[in-house]
């Protein structure tokens, strides 16, 4: 059992170790706050819990979600998607640790699923995200990529949501080497303050 307490620096833990959030060390290499403000933070946890009850509706396996006016234009544009791809759920928000020994991270990638795709059924992990386009998106979803629960994906992508209601675009995420180095020092870093 994986819990997140978000007080601590390591907001992950498994009952015997604790572990840095991706997106902490994704914040640490960048400086910036990724969640943006109290709004757009809350924005984003009630935009995740629709997509994901999307999701298990779309597998027949719940009652599509009662969905606030003022969200209506991010579900239309993640609808539009869903209806495209036609996802398969096979993880939906299940927090995971790294597959990596010596590698203390975790997170809670938004969706494992078999997609449809250039043609093509995949098995994907895509990342929801409502606002701004940011680098550390891609490095976001390459670090969840690591984690025990999804190392199976054969591709990686962010899904951007509008507001104005068009439909989402799916961005494919490939995995950079320098992206990969950089996420590994940031993740030392912490580690390293830790001790100081």
């Amino acid at each position: 059992m994986i819990t997140v307490d978000r007080n601590q620096p390591r907001n992950y833990g498994d009952g015997e170790k604790r572990y840095y959030g991706v997106t902490t060390i994704c914040h640490a290499m960048g400086g910036v706050d990724p969640y943006g403000d109290e709004v757009a933070m809350q924005r984003g946890q009630d935009l995740h819990v629709i997509f994901a009850l999307s999701v298990w509706a779309y597998a027949g396996r719940c009652k599509p979600p009662s969905v606030p006016s003022m969200y209506q234009s991010y579900y239309q544009s993640m609808q539009t998607w869903i209806q495209t791809a036609k996802p398969e759920p096979v993880q939906v928000e299940r927090p995971s640790v790294s597959a990596i020994p010596g590698m203390p991270f975790a997170g809670t990638p938004d969706l494992l699923a078999w997609i449809l795709y250039r043609g093509h059924r995949v098995l994907a992990l895509v990342d929801l995200k409502s606002g701004q386009k940011a680098r550390w998106h891609a490095i976001q979803v390459h670090a969840y990529s690591k984690l025990m629960l999804y190392r199976d994906a054969k591709a990686l992508g962010v899904l951007y949501i509008h507001e104005d209601g068009r439909p989402g675009t799916y961005e494919p995420v490939k995995p950079k080497p320098r992206d990969w180095a950089g996420f590994q020092s940031a993740l030392n870093l912490l580690i390293w303050r830790e001790a100081a």
